[in-house]
């Protein structure tokens, strides 16, 4: 959880220029922690609200009965808004606005018997957006002084996102991180299921009362929980929930289970997927669509969210006895045979029971030569789950072949070791202030002095020549990192300033973030300051902006297999992770799977390489199995059901 850090470097009040060096008696012995805002009237309305930034303290005073007094803030990222008031009025309200809509209020608070004040704090939970504070005296009047916080939480989830046609895109196997803040309700989450799969949620809510749901690609609810309530005492619920998708675009969303802004808070949702070794192919929902398989052969195959009838076309050469042996994990469903025309000849009703986990049967069926259609359906659609039907006529037998043994992956690279970021070089022969403190940048032309005293304070600054001059033609400037030092020296935090109109702030305000380039290096920057703690994959909050760091820098020169946390991920030769990307890569002595730029370590079977349709691999735990290419439609102990000649489908 980061601290809103309010910039050590957005001097307050008038600056003086005199001979180049740029003096701010408000600044000295004033710790610029505890910046304070004194009320600025007319803010008797939100279109003459007066501005300020979370972590500063709002002194006022309400001089007449019917004075109101606004105060604007923004905030370009979720997470928890406090507010610690001190009243000397003997009634005040106070209430919270999110842009026009009133979303929070605490009515008329009154002083206690014999008491000259009143300390009351509140917590909120808010999303981006523009948001406004009022003080009334309720016809009383007097001051008053609020202090002001904001803590971010780390959240993943990017707004606005209260729709499926706004939904965050995400990748299975990531955790969502998100909120839902004051004056907030949905949250839509956006992924891609690119085979037939189960997939976990771990959900923990931080709300009083949620709800998880799933849609399908076209809208449709396929699945809905209960009230996610949290339990008396406890910081937040857990649920899980195991679902088969099949392939297709799917839509999570996370709700307060209340109305609109009636529960707030943060919440979690772990998503871990497991391929199948399905035989099937979807989409074969219809006699048109349906796989074509041979016989002898094993179905293996699920009835997943959003799915409910399977077709398998075969052909029988000689007629005969049809061995129909089925394995079901759904608890009620249906296996039919249609023949050439799409016309039921024979159907079977079947109930698993509750206290099993699986049911099995065997039916014989005689069947004269032809062309046919097996369907599995799980009848009226609620239920979900794997089954297995082995089709073979007498004499024939269905025992299906094993996957090959894969080979030894190559022992894959580990992460660089973070080096240390850059650090600007400091010209120390500047005797005009404490050398050891204070922050300071050289461009090749000119010099930076901030003079900063033991407390931390600013007290001075200056701009130097080449020679140590105090510059004075300088009346605007631009330093693109500058590096925060403490008292013995060492680097603490990096700002990018500007100095303009007599005045230094900072270029990136606090709400910066994503990837910027200076003197050839590519830094990480969030919350307005080059974050030097950033090590590994990290997402840079910019489209498709994933990018592996080594202490705030971008590491590039170092493409290919990386590992990060106990997932392995694909990295360009310019640091990026690309989760759009898609491929069969070559890498340390092998062939592997990649898809969404992520090792699918999770994957055994035949696939194409996403780059070229054309050709097919078989492919172990991700790797390419032995040479790779197929050449023919048999590989050694496999099995493939396409016809492929050369590599290339038929």
């Amino acid at each position: 959880m980061q601290k809103w850090k309010r910039s050590l470097l957005g001097l307050a009040g008038s600056v003086m220029i005199s001979g180049g060096m740029i003096l701010n008696p408000l600044l000295d012995g004033m710790a610029l922690q505890a910046f304070a805002m004194t009320e600025k009237e007319w803010n008797n309305n939100r279109g003459d609200a007066n501005v300020f930034d979370p972590g500063e303290t709002l002194k006022g005073t309400i001089d007449k009965s019917d004075d109101d007094d606004y105060y604007k803030f923004v905030l370009d990222e979720a997470g928890e808004f406090s507010v610690d008031i001190t009243s000397y009025l003997k009634t005040y309200t106070l209430q919270l606005y999110k842009g026009d809509d009133r979303i929070w209020e605490a009515a008329k608070k009154s002083l206690d018997n014999g008491a000259s004040s009143r300390k009351d704090s509140y917590n909120f939970d808010l999303d981006i957006g523009t948001y406004y504070l009022m003080v009334s005296g309720n016809d009383t009047t007097g001051d008053y002084s609020i202090e002001t916080d904001f803590d971010d939480l780390d959240l993943t989830e990017r707004e606005s996102n209260d729709t499926r046609e706004k939904a965050n895109s995400f990748v299975l196997g990531n955790t969502i991180r998100g909120m839902i803040g004051k004056g907030d309700e949905y949250d839509y989450y956006k992924f891609d299921v690119t085979a037939d799969q189960k997939v976990n949620f771990t959900v923990r809510s931080y709300l009083g009362s949620a709800i998880f749901r799933v849609y399908d690609g076209n809208g449709s609810k396929i699945y809905d929980s209960d009230d996610i309530k949290l339990d008396s005492g406890k910081d937040y619920k857990k649920f899980t929930k195991e679902m088969n998708f099949t392939k297709g675009t799917y839509y999570l969303c996370f709700t307060n289970s209340g109305d609109k802004g009636t529960y707030t808070g943060r919440y979690e949702i772990e998503t871990k997927s497991t391929a199948s070794n399905y035989t099937e192919v979807e989409n074969n929902g219809s006699i048109a669509s349906a796989n074509d398989i041979g016989l002898p052969t094993e179905i293996r195959a699920c009835i997943g969210e959003g799915d409910e009838y399977d077709y398998f076309k075969f052909q029988i050469v000689t007629g005969g006895n049809l061995n129909v042996d089925v394995k079901s994990w759904v608890q009620k469903y249906s296996v039919r045979l249609f023949d050439s025309n799409g016309s039921r000849i024979w159907t079977q009703d079947l109930d698993r029971s509750s206290d099993d986990k699986s049911r099995y049967d065997g039916f014989n069926v005689d069947m004269k030569a032809g062309t046919y259609y097996i369907c599995f359906t799980n009848r009226d659609g609620d239920y979900k789950g794997d089954y297995t039907i082995n089709l073979s006529m007498d004499g024939q037998s269905p025992t299906p072949t094993t996957s090959p043994t894969p080979t030894t992956s190559p022992t894959p690279t580990t992460a660089p070791t973070p080096t240390a970021a850059p650090t600007p070089a400091v010209n120390n022969t500047f005797n005009k202030q404490d050398a050891a403190a204070g922050v300071r940048v050289i461009d090749g032309q000119h010099t930076l002095w901030l003079g900063v005293n033991s407390d931390g304070n600013i007290t001075g600054a200056a701009i130097t020549d080449s020679t140590g001059s105090v510059d004075t033609s300088v009346d605007s400037y631009i330093c693109n990192i500058v590096t925060k030092r403490d008292a013995n020296n060492n680097p603490q935090e990096f700002y990018s300033l500007i100095f303009s109109d007599g005045k230094w702030d900072t270029a990136y305000d606090s709400g910066t973030r994503g990837s910027y380039v200076y003197l050839g290096v590519e830094y990480f920057v969030a919350g307005g300051v080059v974050n030097q703690n950033a090590n590994g994959l990290t997402y840079t909050g910019e489209a498709n902006g994933w990018r592996f760091l080594a202490a705030g820098h971008v590491v590039k020169d170092n493409g290919g297999l990386v590992m990060y946390g106990d997932k392995w991920f694909w990295i360009d030769n310019n640091g990026k992770c690309d989760n759009n990307y898609a491929a069969i890569v070559k890498w340390n002595g092998g062939n592997f799977l990649v898809h969404g730029g992520r090792l699918r370590t999770d994957y055994t079977g035949f696939t194409y390489d996403p780059q070229n349709k054309n050709n097919w691999y078989h492919i172990t735990n991700g790797q390419v199995w032995g040479d790779g290419l197929i050449t023919d439609a048999s590989i050694e102990g496999g099995m493939m059901t396409r016809n492929v000649k050369n590599g290339v489908v038929q």
